[in-house]
């Protein structure tokens, strides 16, 4: 069964709506991510968690195995892109569960 995905979007407005927006990959992912940005790939989206595995919360589109925390500069992003999430949008990246910064 289909679900119409584009009617469940609504649009951020402000980064305060989302302190925390993150994006969960894995380390083998990394060098094409910042060559390219993030893809939506088979998906129809670019998927993002406001939150961390940790949190206790359902964590949509972070696979419970990710290694790797790319997070959004959602001030910055909110000026605007179209599909592919240039690394220049990305606020900081860390190792998962260990949180040790990576430098990109």
């Amino acid at each position: 069964q289909a679900v119409e995905t584009e009617s469940l979007l609504k649009p951020i407005l402000s980064a305060e709506e989302f302190p925390v927006c993150v994006h969960g990959t894995y380390r083998k992912n990394l060098a094409s991510i910042l060559g390219s940005g993030l893809k939506c790939m088979k998906r129809l989206h670019v998927h993002f968690s406001c939150g961390l595995p940790t949190d206790g919360e359902v964590i949509s589109g972070m696979r419970q195995d990710a290694n790797v925390l790319i997070f959004l500069d959602v001030r910055k992003a909110l000026e605007g892109f179209v599909g592919v999430v240039p690394p220049k949008y990305f606020e900081k990246i860390e190792s998962w569960p260990n949180r040790q910064p990576i430098t990109f």
